[in-house]
């Protein structure tokens, strides 16, 4: 009987904390047509797991959405948590040969700093 009602206290504490998770809501920061709004079909309509939407915007801002309900299932908080967010293409240089590493006596540079070399 007494170990019952270990059992059920415990029961009790844990539903208790899972009442505290915080609230984590998305703001879609796009514009149309691009980001968490593009309009266009998956590449590979297969590899979109559980993910129930049907365009790359909603399959984005799907996953967002899940990583953020992650988040708040590890926060305790009674207050919504608004996360303003952009899907955004990245700034990248290209470079003809990436070299990775360093020389055997390279003064001035770290140990395992990237070299990057442009021909």
């Amino acid at each position: 009987m007494h170990r019952m009602r270990n059992i059920m206290a415990i029961c009790s504490c844990l539903m208790s904390l899972q009442a505290m998770a915080a609230t984590m809501v998305i703001q879609n920061n796009d514009g149309p047509g691009e980001g968490f709004n593009d309009p266009n079909p998956p590449v590979h309509a297969n590899q979109k797991g559980n993910n129930p939407g049907t365009t790359l915007g909603e399959l984005r801002l799907n996953l967002f959405q899940a990583a953020a309900d992650r988040w708040g299932e590890l926060l305790n908080s009674n207050v919504t948590i608004t996360v303003g967010a952009q899907f955004n293409d990245l700034f990248c240089v290209h470079f003809t040969r990436t070299k990775i590493g360093r020389g055997a006596n390279s003064p001035g540079r770290p140990q395992g700093a990237a070299e990057l070399f442009t021909e």
